[in-house]
């Protein structure tokens, strides 16, 4: 290659410049780069030598925001070009397979300057790489605008197929995960630092470091909010660590020289007068003496945190309260002991803050009153404060306004030390008491959205640990057209949705559309394309995905919630589905071998499986689309209040009867002024001041709890524009296509002497191959047929095997009990009236009180 064709447009190719090369975009389809973005990228690589301008394009494709579609278009467009060289379909897919890789880096690392760097680390001394000479050249040429010589396309060549394809596909064996790409940009140097080199050698028996409690509480996603605050407090906040009595000089060293002390003290120069002198010194009291310090005495002094627990404490407040008391009791450099009291409405509660599991259960100790006072009244009367105790009262600012407890602060004003105020935005203000008044020390603002931000590497190593949540909601919900559609072999319609969660067509008999999506698992480890459906051998659905990051699969029985995590290290990207379910066992194939994955866990090689397979499944996957349509969810809430017309708004929406009551609807709201507004705590719960709480379900579902225990759970599907249902976990209301009916499990219980009529039963109404059934048959034991069964089908499925001699039992699957249809006007009056109606007079009354 050489510097003047290095912008070389060709036809039929990925890539083109378009308006009079101000854009370069892929045929027909989205922009690639700008001219002003392209130059400034090859003046930053350049100088380490530029690789091929396809593999460089590519790249920014990958990087782009909507890459993988991108990729999508460039690999369809190669493959139809027509000009494809022979025995090129390994370093296609090779190449195809690295770039989807780089969609999977993280949101910042394909953006500004990180972008940069990954460039610079991925083709530093690539294959086809330009040398530095001739990377000055192209750079030159890209100011002078002389590539527009190559704006007219030529006839494509196979060489340039393989230039442009073959370096990234050398680095697909080079770079096996998203994490080690991101170790290689952290591993260039930076110009504007100076290596230095420490000199530790520890030896052998160097034991390995311990987690610390504060590394404890980043790794549990219940102390995260916590455990990231405190050691940027250590590093700001103005609290002594050290407790020691005063001495004359606490500094160490010479205080002073002396006219009076001991006389092994006096100064050796004294003796060197002669005699007579020497006693008139003594006798005048002008001979000199050392002075030695005498060392600080340290006392015993004790801390006492005193943490307020009441309702305007909730949230971020009590989340900022417990890192503080955790950061000034746990100090590294600290010597002074440290007790922790949770403040509740009437009585007080003594915490642990040594274990995480401690902590846990002190940061959920929670109470309804709208101040502390008779509990910290309780308190002070109870526990001696002393000269040698030392009393930090922490709370929401607002709190102290509250006449009983500014009341209990006045009369207990010297014995609190320390006044600590946070809020809901992260400000931390200081006071110390000074006599009979207080004077503010400090004012910290904590960077919440940056330290409450997890890093990928952490959410994932958590959610492993907490892979999800197996549920059973008595509503359904609208599906996700951007979902994974997946075709269990039973014939039964699963959806793997970005938002990380699993549902499952209620009944695929209906017409299109005409019911809704039962969701089964939410908060899954992490999002991925590659999933697959697959049913064990006692007839339990089993979800497949794998990360593609970690190189780790996920095993989720579907039914009981058991999982497995297995390092599937022997993937490769492959067009088409990464795994299909065939014969028992999912299986994955690419250019080094196949291997088969036993729904137990179990991975072996085996021989090449018929690519067939894997053609048919892609072509069954597309025709499974039908089953999905968009249209748009409420899921970004970030705030929820009852405004001045008594209606319960989400953001810009509320509900409301339209129609002559035929229907309910999310409708936009103009009345925005807020009457009650529900504060979000550190659980992701919208909490009103009388404990109602609204959680956001991204999947499409909100749910309402009253702080009137009278009034049931209330569930919400979020879909726009269209008529919705409602639910309780007893009654049912509007549109019946989120009508959530019981479901069985169908178990055959014993086998009648008609085995073959009930072989060809079974394959005929439980989709079994004519294996499996006659192993069902012939095994004769209790054996699991449908484990989510409607009770029409299963009624049906047990009259047919009776009459012919077998006993067949259908159980009601827990949670999935038959609800009462009411009208949408009663269950409006009867629920969400009633509930928003507790929030209103709770307010009144506390208006009252006060």
């Amino acid at each position: 290659m050489t510097p003047a064709n290095y912008f070389q447009s060709y036809q039929n190719y990925f890539w083109q410049w378009e308006d009079t090369g101000e854009v370069i975009a892929i045929p027909k389809e989205s922009t690639i780069a700008y001219r002003e973005l392209l130059g400034e990228i090859i003046g930053k690589l350049y100088p380490q030598g530029l690789p091929p301008f396809g593999s460089l394009l590519l790249v920014m494709i990958a990087t782009n925001p909507n890459g993988s579609a991108s990729l999508d278009a460039v690999y369809s467009i190669v493959q139809q070009s027509g000009s494809l060289p022979k025995n090129s379909e390994t370093t296609l897919a090779g190449a195809i397979g690295f770039l989807k890789l780089l969609t999977e880096l993280p949101k910042p690392y394909k953006e500004g300057k990180r972008r940069l760097l990954l460039l610079q680390a991925l083709f530093e001394q690539c294959h086809n790489i330009l040398s530095l000479k001739a990377s000055a050249g192209v750079q030159a040429q890209y100011n002078q605008r002389l590539f527009e010589n190559g704006l007219q396309p030529v006839p494509l060549q196979d060489s340039v197929f393989d230039k442009d394809f073959r370096p990234l596909s050398i680095l697909a064996g080079k770079f096996q995960s998203t994490q080690e790409i991101i170790n290689r940009i952290a591993a260039l140097p930076d110009t504007q630092q100076y290596d230095i080199k420490f000199d530790e050698t520890p030896g052998d028996d160097t034991p390995a470091p311990k987690t610390d409690l504060v590394d404890e509480l980043l790794q549990s996603y219940k102390t995260f909010a916590v455990g990231s605050l405190i050691r940027w407090l250590w590093s700001g906040l103005n609290i002594p660590v050290h407790s020691t009595l005063p001495s004359q000089q606490p500094l160490g060293g010479f205080s002073d020289l002396t006219n009076k002390g001991d006389f092994d003290k006096l100064l050796v120069s004294e003796f060197a007068y002669d005699d007579l002198l020497f006693l008139s010194r003594l006798a005048n009291n002008e001979a000199l003496y050392i002075h030695r310090e005498v060392p600080p005495t340290h006392n015993n002094l004790q801390r006492l945190i005193l943490i307020d627990a009441t309702l305007k404490n909730w949230g971020n407040p009590k989340a900022i309260a417990f890192a503080i008391a955790i950061a000034i009791a746990r100090h590294p450099k600290t010597d002074i002991g440290c007790s922790v009291v949770v403040l509740g409405n009437t009585s007080y509660h003594t915490v642990s803050i040594e274990t995480i599991d401690s902590i846990i259960d002190a940061v959920q100790i929670v109470e309804e009153g709208l101040h502390p006072a008779h509990s910290l009244e309780a308190f002070l009367k109870e526990n001696k404060v002393d000269s040698n105790r030392e009393v930090f009262f922490i709370t929401e600012p607002s709190t102290v306004k509250q006449s009983a407890l500014l009341k209990v602060l006045n009369e207990h004003q010297q014995r609190i030390h320390y006044h600590i105020y946070t809020d809901i935005a992260g400000n931390v203000d200081i006071y110390k008491r000074q006599g009979s008044s207080k004077r503010h020390v400090q004012h910290i603002l904590l960077p919440l959205e940056t330290l409450w931000k997890k890093p990928a590497s952490l959410k994932a190593e958590q959610r492993v640990q907490q892979p999800g949540f197996r549920v059973n909601y008595p509503i359904l919900l609208k599906d996700d057209a951007s979902a994974k559609v997946r075709l269990a072999p039973d014939g039964e319609v699963f959806l793997f949705t970005k938002e990380q969660t699993i549902l499952r067509l209620f009944d695929k008999a209906t017409e299109r559309h005409e019911r809704g999506w039962d969701l089964m698992y939410f908060n899954l480890p992490f999002h991925s394309d590659h999933c697959e459906i697959g049913i064990s051998k006692n007839r339990h659905h089993v979800a497949l995905i794998f990360n593609s990051n970690t190189r780790e699969l996920l095993l989720l029985d579907l039914h009981t919630a058991e999982k497995k995590i297995i390092p599937f290290r022997e993937w490769k990207f492959t067009t088409g589905p990464s795994f299909i379910f065939d014969d028992g066992n999912f299986v994955h194939s690419n250019s080094a071998g196949a291997w088969s994955i036993a729904t137990d866990g179990t991975v072996k090689r085996i021989d090449t499986i018929d690519s067939g397979k894997f053609q048919q499944r892609e072509t069954a996957l597309q025709s499974a689309s039908k089953y999905t349509w968009a249209h748009s969810v409420l899921k970004n809430v970030t705030k929820v209040f009852i405004n001045d017309g008594g209606e319960l708004v989400f953001k810009l929406h509320t509900l409301r009867l339209v129609g002559q009551s035929m229907h309910i609807k999310f409708m936009q709201c103009r009345d925005l002024t807020s009457k009650a507004t529900a504060e979000l705590n550190d659980n992701n719960i919208f909490v009103f001041i009388d404990g109602s709480s609204v959680e956001v379900n991204r999947s499409g579902l909100l749910i309402l709890n009253s702080s009137d225990k009278q009034i049931p759970t209330i569930y919400i599907p979020t879909a726009l524009d269209s008529s919705l249902g409602l639910a309780t976990d007893y009654e049912f209301a509007g549109n019946t296509y989120y009508y959530k009916e019981p479901v069985y499990e169908v178990i055959l219980k014993r086998i009648g002497e008609r085995k073959l009529e009930s072989v060809k039963t079974l394959k005929e109404l439980a989709n079994f191959s004519l294996m499996d059934a006659k192993s069902m048959i012939d095994n004769e034991n209790h054996a699991v047929i449908f484990t989510h069964c409607l009770r029409q089908k299963a009624l049906a499925f047990q009259k047919t095997m009776t009459e012919i001699g077998n006993d067949v039992e259908l159980r009601e699957i827990a949670g999935s009990a038959q609800l009462q249809k009411i009208t949408l006007e009663e269950f409006y009056k009867k629920y969400l009236g009633r509930y928003i109606n507790t929030i209103l007079n709770h307010g009144a009354e506390a208006d009252t009180n006060r």
